[in-house]
């Protein structure tokens, strides 16, 4: 919202009725994953999410016409919210009944974290008046964690999707 603020000049009305606007894409998102995952299966599903996220926020570090610019800051949205939950769902499943509530703790504190700095980062990077870096570092940070899912944890989840079978 502080981008959306002072990238497009808008006043807090109407980075208002984005955010508002940016809940339905984040609730449209949430309820997407399961079908995607019946639809593509659980791989190619991850892959295709890791792909397009990484993909928007490459074009969000752009100079952009504004309209574009909302255009795909609410597909962002939308779309890190159906890798946050694939990425929580299966990593929850994958956990011990007696781990669960250890794991979650540690997930909450881990976000959180990651939160933390990104933002920290961010602020010093906007107080710069660079509006773009922030989502090229994004991409960067999601490539990076794109190649550590294909190479680390999808052979896991192929490995209990046969176990499964």
């Amino acid at each position: 919202n502080i981008i959306v603020k002072f990238r497009l000049d808008w006043s807090d009305e109407k980075v208002s009725y984005l955010l508002t606007i940016q809940g339905l894409f984040l609730f449209v998102g949430s309820i997407f994953v399961p079908f995607l995952f019946h639809r593509m299966g659980i791989t190619k599903s991850f892959v295709l999410v890791f792909v397009i996220n990484i993909i928007v926020a490459l074009f969000l570090s752009l100079a952009l016409p504004n309209s574009i610019l909302v255009a795909f800051l609410l597909c962002r949205g939308g779309v890190t919210i159906m890798l946050s939950n694939m990425i929580a769902g299966q990593s929850m499943s994958a956990i011990e009944e007696v781990d669960r509530n250890l794991f979650a703790g540690l997930w909450s504190i881990a976000i959180n974290l990651g939160i933390s700095i990104s933002t920290y980062i961010s602020g010093i990077i906007l107080s710069e008046k660079n509006y773009t870096l922030p989502f090229l570092f994004s991409a960067m940070a999601m490539a990076l964690t794109f190649l550590y899912f294909f190479y680390w944890i999808r052979p896991i989840l192929n490995n209990k999707n046969i176990e499964k079978n």
